[in-house]
Protein backbone atom coordinates (compact mmCIF):
# COMPACT_ATOMS: atom_id res chain seq x y z
CA UNK A 1 0.00 0.00 0.00
CA UNK A 2 1.26 3.47 -0.82
CA UNK A 3 2.50 5.76 1.96
CA UNK A 4 0.36 8.71 0.81
CA UNK A 5 -3.38 9.18 0.57
CA UNK A 6 -5.05 12.36 -0.70
CA UNK A 7 -6.95 13.52 2.42
CA UNK A 8 -5.63 14.41 5.83
CA UNK A 9 -8.56 13.95 8.18
CA UNK A 10 -6.49 14.06 11.34
CA UNK A 11 -4.66 17.36 11.24
CA UNK A 12 -6.19 18.39 14.56
CA UNK A 13 -5.23 15.11 16.21
CA UNK A 14 -1.68 15.39 14.95
CA UNK A 15 -1.36 18.94 16.19
CA UNK A 16 -2.70 18.01 19.64
CA UNK A 17 -0.34 15.05 19.88
CA UNK A 18 2.65 17.18 18.88
CA UNK A 19 1.66 19.83 21.43
CA UNK A 20 1.41 17.19 24.17
CA UNK A 21 4.87 15.96 23.23
CA UNK A 22 6.34 19.46 23.37
CA UNK A 23 4.64 20.11 26.70
CA UNK A 24 5.25 16.81 28.51
CA UNK A 25 7.66 14.72 26.41
CA UNK A 26 7.29 11.04 25.49
CA UNK A 27 7.20 9.59 29.00
CA UNK A 28 3.43 9.83 29.63
CA UNK A 29 2.54 8.58 26.15
CA UNK A 30 1.67 4.96 25.34
CA UNK A 31 3.82 3.26 22.70
CA UNK A 32 1.22 3.65 19.95
CA UNK A 33 1.24 7.44 20.33
CA UNK A 34 5.04 7.54 20.34
CA UNK A 35 4.98 5.50 17.15
CA UNK A 36 2.36 7.82 15.64
CA UNK A 37 4.79 10.71 16.12
CA UNK A 38 7.47 8.78 14.22
CA UNK A 39 5.05 7.96 11.42
CA UNK A 40 3.81 11.52 10.88
CA UNK A 41 6.70 12.57 8.66
CA UNK A 42 6.58 9.41 6.54
CA UNK A 43 2.79 9.44 6.14
CA UNK A 44 1.56 13.04 6.11
CA UNK A 45 -1.96 12.48 4.78
CA UNK A 46 -3.43 9.52 6.65
CA UNK A 47 -4.57 8.55 10.13
CA UNK A 48 -1.55 6.56 11.36
CA UNK A 49 -3.00 5.34 14.67
CA UNK A 50 -4.33 2.05 13.16
CA UNK A 51 -0.95 1.41 11.53
CA UNK A 52 0.90 2.16 14.77
CA UNK A 53 -1.28 -0.39 16.57
CA UNK A 54 -0.76 -3.00 13.83
CA UNK A 55 2.99 -2.57 14.05
CA UNK A 56 2.96 -2.94 17.83
CA UNK A 57 0.77 -6.02 17.58
CA UNK A 58 3.20 -7.56 15.11
CA UNK A 59 6.44 -6.65 16.92
CA UNK A 60 5.34 -6.43 20.59
CA UNK A 61 6.70 -2.97 21.48
CA UNK A 62 8.39 0.12 20.07
CA UNK A 63 11.84 -1.47 20.29
CA UNK A 64 10.56 -4.44 18.34
CA UNK A 65 9.21 -2.16 15.61
CA UNK A 66 12.46 -0.21 15.27
CA UNK A 67 14.55 -3.39 15.33
CA UNK A 68 12.38 -5.23 12.81
CA UNK A 69 14.10 -6.17 9.53
CA UNK A 70 12.96 -4.16 6.48
CA UNK A 71 11.33 -7.16 4.80
CA UNK A 72 9.28 -7.89 7.93
CA UNK A 73 8.13 -4.27 8.17
CA UNK A 74 7.01 -4.31 4.55
CA UNK A 75 4.71 -7.26 5.28
CA UNK A 76 2.56 -5.03 7.50
CA UNK A 77 -0.47 -3.55 5.73
CA UNK A 78 0.05 0.18 5.35
CA UNK A 79 3.86 0.11 5.40
CA UNK A 80 5.45 1.21 2.14
CA UNK A 81 9.07 1.79 1.21
CA UNK A 82 9.06 5.35 2.53
CA UNK A 83 7.65 4.35 5.92
CA UNK A 84 10.04 1.43 6.25
CA UNK A 85 13.04 3.62 5.41
CA UNK A 86 11.91 6.30 7.86
CA UNK A 87 11.65 3.79 10.70
CA UNK A 88 15.09 2.35 9.89
CA UNK A 89 16.52 5.88 9.81
CA UNK A 90 15.20 6.60 13.31
CA UNK A 91 16.72 3.32 14.49
CA UNK A 92 20.08 4.13 12.90
CA UNK A 93 20.19 7.58 14.51
CA UNK A 94 19.85 6.24 18.07
CA UNK A 95 23.41 4.86 18.40
CA UNK A 96 24.85 7.93 16.65
CA UNK A 97 23.23 10.14 19.31
CA UNK A 98 24.51 7.91 22.08
CA UNK A 99 28.08 7.67 20.82
CA UNK A 100 28.35 11.44 20.38
CA UNK A 101 27.34 12.03 24.00
CA UNK A 102 29.66 12.12 27.01
CA UNK A 103 30.78 8.54 27.62
CA UNK A 104 32.30 8.51 31.10
CA UNK A 105 34.55 5.88 32.63
CA UNK A 106 31.63 4.63 34.70
CA UNK A 107 29.38 4.36 31.65
CA UNK A 108 31.91 2.35 29.67
CA UNK A 109 32.79 -0.04 32.47
CA UNK A 110 29.20 -0.73 33.53
CA UNK A 111 27.88 -3.99 32.14
CA UNK A 112 24.35 -2.59 31.91
CA UNK A 113 25.47 0.53 30.03
CA UNK A 114 27.61 -1.51 27.63
CA UNK A 115 24.60 -3.78 27.05
CA UNK A 116 22.39 -0.79 26.21
CA UNK A 117 25.03 0.56 23.83
CA UNK A 118 25.50 -2.87 22.25
CA UNK A 119 21.77 -3.32 21.67
CA UNK A 120 21.74 -0.07 19.73
CA UNK A 121 24.83 -0.85 17.68
CA UNK A 122 24.24 -4.55 16.99
CA UNK A 123 21.25 -4.57 14.67
CA UNK A 124 18.51 -6.98 15.63
CA UNK A 125 18.54 -9.95 13.29
CA UNK A 126 18.91 -13.66 12.87
CA UNK A 127 22.70 -13.82 13.05
CA UNK A 128 25.13 -13.03 15.82
CA UNK A 129 27.09 -9.81 15.59
CA UNK A 130 30.08 -8.66 17.59
CA UNK A 131 31.44 -5.32 18.73
CA UNK A 132 34.87 -4.45 20.09
CA UNK A 133 35.12 -1.17 22.02
CA UNK A 134 38.60 0.34 22.25
CA UNK A 135 39.47 2.59 25.21
CA UNK A 136 42.35 4.90 26.08
CA UNK A 137 44.32 4.85 29.33
CA UNK A 138 41.49 6.74 31.07
CA UNK A 139 38.90 4.28 29.82
CA UNK A 140 37.45 6.83 27.42
CA UNK A 141 36.10 5.68 24.09
CA UNK A 142 38.51 5.77 21.14
CA UNK A 143 36.30 3.88 18.70
CA UNK A 144 34.42 0.64 18.19
CA UNK A 145 34.22 -1.96 15.43
CA UNK A 146 31.13 -4.01 14.57
CA UNK A 147 31.30 -7.30 12.66
CA UNK A 148 28.73 -9.83 11.50
CA UNK A 149 29.12 -13.49 12.29
CA UNK A 150 27.38 -16.63 11.09
CA UNK A 151 23.98 -17.91 12.21
CA UNK A 152 25.35 -18.96 15.59
CA UNK A 153 28.84 -17.50 15.86
CA UNK A 154 30.11 -13.94 16.21
CA UNK A 155 33.33 -12.88 14.48
CA UNK A 156 35.84 -12.15 17.25
CA UNK A 157 39.46 -12.74 16.22
CA UNK A 158 42.18 -12.19 18.86
CA UNK A 159 44.95 -11.43 16.33
CA UNK A 160 42.88 -8.75 14.57
CA UNK A 161 41.92 -7.15 17.89
CA UNK A 162 45.55 -7.05 19.03
CA UNK A 163 46.54 -5.42 15.74
CA UNK A 164 43.80 -2.82 16.17
CA UNK A 165 44.91 -2.11 19.75
CA UNK A 166 48.38 -1.29 18.44
CA UNK A 167 47.02 0.92 15.64
CA UNK A 168 44.88 2.90 18.08
CA UNK A 169 47.33 2.87 20.97
CA UNK A 170 44.44 1.57 23.07
CA UNK A 171 44.87 0.53 26.69
CA UNK A 172 41.76 -1.62 27.09
CA UNK A 173 38.97 -3.28 25.15
CA UNK A 174 35.43 -4.36 25.88
CA UNK A 175 33.99 -7.22 23.85
CA UNK A 176 30.31 -7.65 23.14
CA UNK A 177 28.20 -9.84 20.93
CA UNK A 178 24.55 -10.63 20.40
CA UNK A 179 22.63 -13.84 21.00
CA UNK A 180 19.54 -13.44 18.77
CA UNK A 181 17.94 -16.51 20.33
CA UNK A 182 17.61 -14.74 23.66
CA UNK A 183 19.75 -16.97 25.92
CA UNK A 184 22.72 -14.85 26.98
CA UNK A 185 24.55 -17.45 29.05
CA UNK A 186 28.11 -17.69 27.66
CA UNK A 187 29.09 -20.80 25.78
CA UNK A 188 32.40 -22.56 26.32
CA UNK A 189 33.53 -21.00 23.05
CA UNK A 190 32.57 -17.50 24.27
CA UNK A 191 34.72 -17.99 27.36
CA UNK A 192 37.60 -19.51 25.39
CA UNK A 193 37.67 -16.68 22.83
CA UNK A 194 37.49 -14.06 25.58
CA UNK A 195 40.54 -15.52 27.28
CA UNK A 196 42.41 -15.77 23.98
CA UNK A 197 41.76 -12.06 23.35
CA UNK A 198 42.83 -11.23 26.91
CA UNK A 199 46.11 -13.11 26.39
CA UNK A 200 46.69 -11.48 22.99
CA UNK A 201 46.27 -7.90 24.23
CA UNK A 202 48.08 -8.54 27.51
CA UNK A 203 51.25 -9.05 25.51
CA UNK A 204 50.94 -5.47 24.22
CA UNK A 205 50.11 -3.91 27.62
CA UNK A 206 46.34 -3.77 27.18
CA UNK A 207 43.53 -5.65 28.90
CA UNK A 208 40.00 -6.90 28.38
CA UNK A 209 37.66 -5.17 30.81
CA UNK A 210 34.56 -7.19 30.01
CA UNK A 211 32.70 -9.32 27.50
CA UNK A 212 28.99 -8.48 27.46
CA UNK A 213 26.55 -10.81 25.70
CA UNK A 214 23.22 -9.23 24.79
CA UNK A 215 19.79 -10.18 23.54
CA UNK A 216 16.78 -7.94 23.00
CA UNK A 217 15.81 -8.13 26.68
CA UNK A 218 18.75 -9.55 28.63
CA UNK A 219 22.50 -9.39 29.00
CA UNK A 220 25.34 -11.22 30.74
CA UNK A 221 28.63 -9.67 31.83
CA UNK A 222 31.53 -12.11 31.97
CA UNK A 223 33.37 -9.74 34.31
CA UNK A 224 30.45 -9.78 36.75
CA UNK A 225 30.40 -13.59 36.53
CA UNK A 226 34.17 -13.68 37.15
CA UNK A 227 34.73 -15.57 33.90
CA UNK A 228 37.46 -13.34 32.43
Amino acid sequence: MADFQPDDLNRGHRQRLLERFMRSGLEPMPDYERLELLLFSAIPRRDVKPLAKRLLLAFSNLRGVLDAPPDELLKISGVGERTMMQLKLYRALLPVYLEQGPLSKEALTSGAAVADFARLKLAAGRIEQSMVIYLDNQNKLICYDVNAGTVDRAAIYPRNIAKRVLELNASAVILSHSHPGGDCYPSDDDIRVTRLVADAVKNIDARVLDHVIVSAENYVSLAAMRML
